[in-house]
């Protein structure tokens, strides 16, 4: 039995020191990052861990989060179905680039919570 909440806890982390970024962070005028951003992206980690860390254990752990200039925050999984960059903007919306193993790269704006999801645990599926 895997407990999610520690395999994720560095990636809980990470957010909480992103919510703390002042304006112009990035010296280029970058905006505070979002409480919503932060909150959104935590749930989707979250759910993804709650989802597969029975399973994958510490492959759940994004590959990286970043700070995004507009506010948002970019969140990266890579797993053996490909790699997925997920933008999760501060209007509360997703955004998604996906570079599967096989096939084409897609992109798309204003995605549900639900299609990044999906995407999320086909990539770290496999």
């Amino acid at each position: 039995n895997v407990d999610f909440g520690a395999v994720i806890r560095p990636d809980l982390q990470r957010l909480e020191e992103l919510s703390k970024l002042d304006a112009d962070w990035d010296s280029y005028h970058a905006s505070p990052i979002s409480p919503v951003a932060i909150g959104l992206a935590s749930l989707l980690i979250h759910t993804v861990a709650a989802e597969l860390a029975y399973r994958l254990g510490n492959k759940v752990r994004p590959y990286v989060i970043v700070p995004l200039a507009d506010g948002g925050v970019q969140v990266e999984w890579r797993g053996a179905g490909g790699i997925i960059e997920v933008e999760v903007s501060a209007d509360e919306s997703f955004q998604y680039l996906l570079l599967p193993v096989n096939g084409e790269s897609e992109e798309r704006e204003s995605v549900s919570l639900d299609t990044i999801y999906s995407l999320v645990l086909t990539v770290l599926r496999g």
